[in-house]
């Protein structure tokens, strides 16, 4: 994947989130496609990524993601955002909903989990935009991470269909000189699921567990 590193102290990236063709063109939400993925766009791309590209940073730097989430409109998730419904509209919430709402989360970083840092309940819908910051604190560790979609009810979907990255963080031994002269080769590895069938997939998993934990019954694990 393409890499974006940081420069004097900053890394500022925009990830649009397309529903694109199994060759990365973006699709028009009117037209029907046998076969359809999430994915994400950079901005000056003509075509999405099969993976999100790699952010590399230093500790200390200020990282900054836009999400613009150009995704379809009409994805129902009110759901979700009940709050204080009445029991089956809670249990609904575990099943495949707001397959077209996203966010973004981190893996590895010591960040707040709070506002428009690395906060799992934020919810993008289609059509808007979200500024996320990170303030990397300048003791962390170095390290590879990962980053992925974490909105509740369709995290299965967004994921398998290519919604993810890796995160580098740089420091440590990639200084010691002979590290430091050696090529760097990073692989992602993804398994792709057309939209369809990643939710079917994601629907037969929730009935599953549904009948293996029915609701309002104590079992053990």
């Amino acid at each position: 994947p393409p890499v974006l590193e940081s420069e004097d102290g900053m890394l500022d990236v925009t990830l649009q989130v397309v529903l694109v063709d199994p060759d990365g063109r973006p699709l028009d939400c009117d037209t029907p496609a046998p076969e359809a993925f999430r994915a994400y766009k950079l901005p000056a791309d003509d075509r999405a990524l099969p993976t999100g590209p790699t952010l590399r940073f230093d500790p200390g730097d200020a990282v900054r993601v836009a999400i613009d989430n150009w995704l379809c409109p009409g994805d129902d998730e009110s759901m979700a955002t009940l709050v204080g419904a009445p029991p089956q509209v809670m249990i609904d919430q575990n099943r495949p909903h707001g397959a077209d709402h996203t966010n973004l989360h981190t893996h590895g970083l010591w960040v707040s989990p709070a506002g428009n840092s690395d906060n799992v309940l934020n919810v993008i819908p289609p059509g808007t935009r979200f500024q996320h910051e990170y303030l990397i604190p300048a003791d962390h560790v170095p390290g590879t991470h990962w980053y992925h979609p974490h909105k509740h009810g369709s995290v299965q979907t967004q994921v398998r269909t290519g919604m993810a990255g890796a995160l580098i963080m740089r420091g440590g031994i990639d200084q010691i000189g002979a590290i430091a002269r050696a090529t760097e080769r990073l692989m992602v590895i993804q398994h792709f699921v057309p939209v369809e069938v990643a939710a079917e997939q994601a629907r037969l998993l929730t009935t599953a567990a549904a009948i293996a934990f029915p609701p309002g019954e104590v079992t053990t694990i």
